[in-house]
């Protein structure tokens, strides 16, 4: 468990910041990715402050993905490095995802156009989120393609593109459950 009784250190000051006694300089593409999961993360709570307090299954798939994220990062960040993050993310999570993702989905009525983000506050928060995954997903690709010595759980990639599909169809399932009518795409 992590300890936290200060929360500005200063260390950070120099333009470096540091997991446990690695230094690394925060231009790192690494620092940007874990920005991008801090931004996703806190999209999920957006969603869980609007969201029907009823909705325990619901909530609790958002919550287990925000710790999850938590996971991911520090997998991420020691991926170079032997550590207990190694492996957090295996075909298990990605399998876990699927199901969530078809218990929601078989739920709603099939679509015959693309939609509208939008809809409810939790839906559209929901929304930013399956942006925020999708655009992770594209990062990482990128750095692993661009970067010799960076190399990460393949599993992670699958993970983020699992999760955008299932925040595309939570967004949907929630609008549906509260009877608001979603905005089709007119071409």
């Amino acid at each position: 468990m992590v300890k936290l009784s200060k929360i500005t250190t200063r260390k950070g000051d120099s333009g470096n910041s540091y997991f446990g006694k690695t230094k690394i300089s925060k231009k790192s593409e690494i620092f940007y990715i874990l920005g991008e999961f801090d931004e996703l993360n806190s999209s999920l709570g957006l969603a869980l402050s609007f969201s029907d307090k009823s909705s325990n299954y619901f909530n609790k798939t958002l919550k287990d993905i925000q710790n999850k994220l938590f996971n991911i990062g520090a997998e991420v960040l020691t991926s170079n490095k032997l550590s207990k993050y190694d492996k957090k993310i295996t075909k298990n999570e990605i399998t876990d995802l699927e199901h969530k993702l078809s218990y929601f989905n078989m739920k709603l009525p099939h679509l015959n156009s693309f939609i509208l983000p939008g809809g409810s506050k939790v839906s559209s928060a929901l929304h930013i989120a399956r942006s925020a995954t999708r655009r992770i997903e594209r990062n990482l690709v990128k750095i692993v393609s661009n970067t010799n010595n960076f190399h990460i759980n393949k599993n992670i990639i699958i993970y983020f593109n699992r999760l955008s599909d299932l925040f595309f169809v939570m967004a949907r399932f929630y609008n549906f459950k509260k009877k608001i009518k979603e905005d089709l795409w007119i071409s």
